[in-house]
């Protein structure tokens, strides 16, 4: 209830509107995976606000290497079966962009359009000056535990660091509390290309507080679309990290198993396992909604949230113009246009709704990030456990500024797999991946 009246009260006229009836098609696929999810609440709430216009939604697959091949597709063909707006992966826009599957919306939205979006989302939409698509709704990684176990053995708080961790997973499995230590996803898929951003980003120094969010992630990638960018990954904090995501295994806190498990395989082993479950989860923050749902009215009080942590050693927040928040790769979905729309003011419409105060309290309603700043500082929104974690993390990204994206990142999940496997030492996983990354990207 709180949500609509804050919704009331921050609803905007909408922009002039356009004449005649229209029909415009919007490809997205579920933007949860609970029993409900907003996508037709928003599309009834636009359709009244804009009775001109009438949205077709086109469901698209909940897998996001099948959605984006088929959309790679439709938007590649001279017809008109494309969509005229669609959900991409935030992780796309400078590939889309680069093949001419996006539209440029800096002559769509004015300057202070951009604003509402947090800076780092809107630099990672971007390709050679031009930005291809309008923040949606945020994914972050976050830190699920055990928090009844916790407070069992006298540790009512959540571990900093990543020691930290270790051990308490190492008192609970002893005791026979959990099946599992800690589980997160490390199958050779962009999963673990996540996972291991975070806990590079987590080795490193982070720099003074003032600078705001991370822009790029531990692989440094510079400006997309320069010459001669690179990216980074055979470095001192990546070697610390990913030896210390073997040690996880090779001690038994994670379970081997790990290295098969995507996020629903996780998810499952955290709620259940063979009976006890885990004691902790690396998962996005829609994984804590998912058990929070599963686990019924009882949930809040065994199953808590909070940032990921940071190694120890690392500068902490009694040192000034230092952060020691965990690291958290952002995720989530972003609305591009397909440069071939007929319909682009309708389109325009659309998307300014969507991303405007009232939709995004819709959203956060479901237990979805909205990626709208004003609305992120909501009180309501803050009260959320699970959205309030989101806001608390130091965001890093992928090195998705290169258009090669998607093959370099499936050169650091192979080589990155091999090494947690033990077929490879980490240091010499990590040296040939940068090198045949940099053959990638020369």
């Amino acid at each position: 209830m709180m949500l609509a009246v804050l919704a009331g009260c921050t609803r905007r006229d909408p922009p002039e509107r356009a004449t005649g009836p229209t029909t415009i098609s919007w490809a997205a696929s579920t933007l949860t995976n609970r029993s409900q999810e907003p996508r037709q609440a928003l599309i009834d709430a636009f359709e009244r606000a804009f009775p001109s216009i009438t949205v077709q939604l086109i469901s698209a697959p909940t897998s996001t290497d099948q959605e984006r091949q088929i959309l790679r597709d439709a938007l590649s063909r001279d017809d008109n079966a494309a969509p005229d707006v669609y959900l991409g992966d935030v992780i796309w826009p400078v590939e889309f962009a680069r093949d001419g599957l996006a539209r440029p919306l800096d002559d769509v939205f004015p300057a202070t359009f951009w604003s509402r979006f947090p800076e780092d989302l809107v630099k990672a939409a971007s390709y050679q000056g031009k930005t291809y698509a309008a923040p949606f709704y945020v994914d972050q990684g976050i830190l699920l535990f055990r928090k009844d176990l916790l407070a069992r053995k006298h540790q009512p708080n959540p571990p900093k660091t990543w020691e930290q961790l270790a051990a308490a997973a190492r008192v609970l499995l002893d005791d026979g509390d959990v099946d599992y230590g800690f589980v997160w996803e490390g199958a050779a898929y962009e999963g673990l290309t996540c996972v291991w951003t975070e806990f590079t980003a987590g080795a490193q120094s982070p720099g003074p507080a003032d600078t705001g969010p991370a822009d790029t992630g531990p692989a440094d990638t510079g400006q997309a679309g320069e010459a001669g960018v690179r990216v980074r990954v055979d470095t001192p904090e990546s070697l610390k990290a990913l030896t210390f995501m073997r040690r996880l295994l090779t001690s038994g806190i994670s379970p081997m198993d790990v290295m098969s498990y995507r996020e629903a395989q996780a998810g499952q082993a955290f709620q259940t396992g063979a009976g006890r479950g885990a004691a902790f989860q690396r998962a996005w923050t829609s994984a804590y909604f998912d058990a929070a749902e599963l686990g019924g009215a009882r949930a809040g009080d065994t199953i808590g949230v909070a940032p990921l942590p940071v190694f120890a050693g690392q500068p902490g927040r009694n040192q000034p113009g230092r952060d020691r928040r965990g690291a958290s790769t952002t995720g989530g979905w972003s609305l591009c246009v397909n440069p071939r729309t007929r319909q682009l003011r309708q389109v325009a419409d659309f998307i300014e709704f969507l991303t405007d105060a009232p939709a995004q309290l819709t959203l956060a309603q479901y237990s979805v990030i909205p990626a709208n700043k004003t609305v992120r500082d909501e009180q309501a929104v803050q009260r959320n456990p699970g959205l309030a974690a989101a806001t608390r993390v130091r965001p890093v990204h992928r090195p998705s500024a290169v258009p090669e994206y998607r093959r370099v990142s499936q050169v650091i999940y192979s080589e990155l797999h091999r090494a947690l496997l033990g077929a490879i030492d980490p240091a010499t996983a990590l040296h040939e991946a940068q090198r045949r990354i940099d053959g990638i990207l020369d």
